[in-house]
């Protein structure tokens, strides 16, 4: 079942500013990013802690982030996108921070996680993407080989499979929902 995502706002005539939009982007990509991590248990990839479970949450993130990005290049000036990519990224990242706390304990993780998506928005700034189709084939299969990285195990070597045929298309039509606001 896809993760009931907020994709319109109670009062249309209000308007929103980037903070708000990337608020809800952010907590709806928690949804999706979730969604994926359990779509691959209830497969049978399994998982050894919730350690592993966040590095595979932030790998779908920043893949997603990445396409939020490609998504709104076509919509939003230059500076509005930034601010918005900008927010979201820190929002994901501070519900990531919080998550991260309770599970390892110490601090920095917010950082970390912004590191992480700026080296794979460079990966993936080389591979193709169609606003309509979505991510091209070399940009799902990086993105199966850093899942498959982060959660390793006995069958990782059909991780990448399966993230490239399930669940990359899944997490881009998600987000191209969540994104509607844009």
């Amino acid at each position: 079942m896809p993760p009931r995502l907020k994709t319109r706002w109670n009062r249309a005539e209000t308007p929103r500013d980037y903070r708000a939009t990337a608020g809800a982007i952010g907590a709806n990509l928690w949804r999706i990013t979730t969604e994926c991590l359990l779509n691959l248990e209830n497969e049978g990839f399994e998982t050894r802690d919730n350690a592993q479970r966040l590095d595979a949450i932030a790998e779908f993130a920043a893949f997603a982030l990445h396409l939020l990005d490609r998504h709104a290049h076509t919509r939003l000036d230059d500076a509005a996108r930034a601010a918005l990519i900008g927010a979201t990224a820190r929002r994901f990242g501070e519900i990531i921070e919080d998550n991260r706390r309770d599970v390892c304990g110490g601090g920095g993780h917010l950082r970390r996680f912004i590191d992480l998506v700026n080296r794979r928005a460079d990966e993936y700034a080389d591979c193709g993407y169609d606003d309509d189709e979505g991510p091209g084939f070399t940009m799902k299969r990086l993105l199966g080989g850093h899942v498959r990285d982060a959660i390793g195990g006995e069958q990782r070597q059909w991780i990448p499979d399966y993230v490239i045929d399930m669940e990359a298309p899944a997490l881009y039509k998600a987000l191209r929902r969540a994104a509607s606001m844009v």
